[in-house]
């Protein structure tokens, strides 16, 4: 995979620049509670969203698999504290302080490819998928290397488009209404 084939300089350099384009955006500075993935396999590095939201007293939380076909539990935990969980993927403990879905402002959420529009290419298990319906009033928010970006992504009827796609090189209008985050615009 080619987002695995970076430069550990390379990584860093879009973990930054990506970083700096989501966190200029007035809806990354108004929520007060924000979920974050911890990164692996060559995904967009999440360590300087989370820094940016501490330092801003913001609630940050991680998700944890529960279940096969269940929706993702929120836990509030430092990036310290999380444990190799399903698929070796970093996860809060499960007696960490738990959050509703409902009770997010964002989501930002990992994929293997997205498209110019939202549309979210994960690893096939749907966790994302279930969960994000229930974050009803949450931006969500896909996170990624320019490099994963391609233009049309196969998808199913319950798969859940992203209001936003950030990369290192770019932000793109996904499910977006122009009303919701007036300061972008298309791509």
């Amino acid at each position: 995979m080619a987002r695995e084939a970076l430069s550990s300089a390379d990584a860093v350099r879009a973990m930054i620049a990506a970083t700096a384009r989501l966190t200029a955006l007035p809806r990354w500075r108004e929520a007060k509670v924000i979920a974050l993935y911890a990164d692996v396999r060559g995904e967009l590095g999440t360590a300087l969203l989370d820094a940016d939201a501490r330092d801003r007293g913001v609630l940050v939380v991680y998700p944890r698999v529960v279940a096969p076909g269940a929706p993702l539990a929120f836990h509030a935990c430092a990036r310290v504290d999380l444990a190799p969980g399903v698929l070796g993927i970093p996860t809060p403990h499960a007696t960490a302080p738990a959050l509703l879905p409902e009770q997010l402002d964002l989501v930002v959420v990992p994929g293997l490819a997205f498209d110019p529009v939202g549309h979210r290419l994960g690893w096939g298990r749907g966790y994302y998928d279930l969960t994000l319906p229930l974050a009803a009033r949450a931006v969500k928010v896909g996170f990624a290397h320019e490099l994963q970006v391609v233009p049309d992504v196969p998808r199913a009827e319950l798969d859940q488009r992203m209001d936003l796609v950030v990369t290192d090189a770019a932000l793109r209008c996904g499910a977006a209404p122009p009303r919701l985050l007036p300061s972008v615009r298309p791509l």
